[in-house]
């Protein structure tokens, strides 16, 4: 690849301070706001130790792998419902926090790349900005009807990328505690691994 045609970080720090004077921006805003006027409950998981006063970094990652032949049932169920494949894995994960804490309002960090959204596909860099996803439950939905849901508001939060999370958490009435993450608790992504055939 030539590096020498590529985007510049720069460049889209200005992309992003423009779209501050753009009618997209109050349309994001309204959008962002409305969706978390009212305060919500914090996502209380079961914990092998006290949360500490003050959140620290201290972190354990564990991955799962899911074999081939999961994988494709998988995909036929997503296809049988009528959604992606990462709206499933988004729907098991999001039931799996509403079962260990019983919240009806899960809010989930989705990880997005900015240079997809800012139609700078050379810039060097991932530029993430966290989109906070509402998944609110009810208590005799099928979870067909809650993943259908899931991807709506998924393919809502995308169409209103512009708006980064540090913007928000600034706009919202909300009670901090150095403990967490202010509004969002968990986040969740997926990636694939390719076969050998694909390498």
């Amino acid at each position: 690849y030539n590096f020498d045609n590529s985007e510049t970080f720069l460049s889209y720090c200005m992309t992003q301070k423009d779209l501050l004077q753009a009618i997209e921006f109050e349309e994001n805003k309204k959008y962002w706001t409305c969706l978390y006027s009212e305060p919500l409950a914090d996502l209380e998981l079961p914990l092998d130790f006290p949360r500490p006063p003050i959140r620290t970094y201290n972190a354990l990652c564990k991955k799962r792998n899911i074999n081939n032949n999961l994988a494709k049932k998988i995909i036929q169920q997503a296809t049988y419902i009528g959604i992606s494949k990462f709206s499933f894995y988004l729907a098991v994960f999001s039931t799996l926090m509403y079962r260990l804490s019983k919240n009806e309002n899960i809010i989930i960090g989705i990880p997005a790349a900015g240079q997809n959204f800012a139609n700078k596909p050379a810039l060097v860099g991932h530029c993430v900005n966290m989109l906070p996803v509402k998944i609110q439950y009810q208590t005799k939905q099928s979870f067909t009807d809650t993943a259908i849901k899931i991807q709506d508001s998924l393919f809502d939060a995308y169409e209103h990328y512009n708006f980064t999370f540090g913007t928000l958490i600034n706009l919202l009435d909300i009670n901090r505690d150095i403990s967490r993450i202010p509004l969002m608790s968990v986040g969740f992504t997926s990636s694939e691994i390719p076969s050998s055939e694909e390498l």
